[in-house]
């Protein structure tokens, strides 16, 4: 709805250009090319020249500021330079749509008020005084072929008033022909999103249904594997018991058999010291023996040598 104020206020503007003159300017006027996106030239910006040389002046948003201050709303203020330094020209911005445009033509228009607008700067330095005189940029500033052509071209390019309706009554076409897909698109999907609500209802009814049969199924089959455990369970301690019981007579009998063997074992050690000294007894026996034999050989052998020499 702004948007379209707007657009009805561009339109009251052009209306009233045409009414001020006669129909041959109207026709002139319609046919008349703007800088596009709007930008505004200021001139007669004071510059000094500092002792390297170089000119110097206002900054861009000291200038910016100043404008604001009267209500133009410029987005942006920028100096022009030349080799020189400051040109003693600037570029005002102002916004991209209807409201940018009706700033820019205040802006002139205050310009033109104070007589000092483009006509003005065009009369000669000799009527000029030391104000800034300033205009919304046109065709034969886009085409000048100075410094301030050059930077008026940058990024921008030359539209009539009538191409640029025009053009934002494509735009409108074409963004409510988009808005209208759109919304048919959200229809559609509401609807699809409205179906799948309803079969998801249906499913979570049935899915409820049957989760009440799975949990009483599920139930009775824990019930079932509780009993099956205990089963088991007793089972398990029922083996436990008996095999600790067959256990328990394995410990014994083994304990019987060990005191058995340890009975054993006392009477072999008597057995075997008993064995001991009677072989040790035989031994002596036969070293005695042995010993009486060999002395017994001894006296033999002496008595037949004896015998033998005669001494007998």
């Amino acid at each position: 709805m702004e948007k379209n104020q707007q657009k009805q206020e561009f339109l009251a503007e052009t209306s009233e250009m045409k009414n001020t003159k006669n129909n041959d300017d109207c026709s002139v006027q319609q046919q008349q090319r703007f800088v596009w996106p709007w930008v505004g030239l200021v001139a007669n910006i004071p510059t000094e020249v500092e002792p390297s040389g170089r000119r110097v002046g206002k900054s861009g948003s000291t200038l910016r500021d100043e404008f604001t201050m009267k209500g133009f709303n410029p987005t942006r203020v920028q100096p022009i330079w030349d080799f020189k330094g400051h040109s003693g020209f600037a570029l005002v911005e102002f916004a991209k749509d209807f409201e940018g445009f009706e700033s820019a033509m205040n802006f002139e228009r205050s310009f033109n008020l104070d007589r000092h607008g483009k006509r003005d700067w065009e009369k000669g330095h000799r009527l000029r005084d030391n104000k800034l005189y300033g205009w919304v940029a046109r065709e034969d500033d886009y085409n000048r072929s100075d410094t301030v052509g050059k930077n008026v071209k940058k990024k921008r390019d030359l539209k009539s008033i009538s191409q640029i309706v025009e053009e934002d009554e494509r735009k409108m076409v074409h963004l409510v022909e988009n808005m209208s897909q759109t919304i048919e698109k959200k229809k559609q999907s509401k609807q699809e999103l409205e179906q799948k609500v309803d079969e998801t209802s249906r499913f979570l009814e049935s899915l409820e249904l049957h989760n009440v049969l799975l949990n009483k199924n599920y139930q009775e089959g824990i019930q079932k594997m509780q009993m099956k455990m205990e089963e088991l369970y007793q089972q398990v301690l029922d083996g436990h018991e008996k095999s600790l019981a067959e256990l328990e007579a394995k410990r014994e009998k083994l304990d019987e058999r060990a005191r058995l063997i340890e009975q054993r074992a006392i009477i072999n050690e008597e057995e075997m010291e008993k064995s001991r000294l009677e072989r040790e007894m035989v031994i002596m026996l036969s070293l005695q023996i042995r010993r009486k034999r060999s002395q017994g050989n001894k006296i033999f052998v002496v008595v037949v040598v004896v015998e033998s020499k005669g001494y007998v």
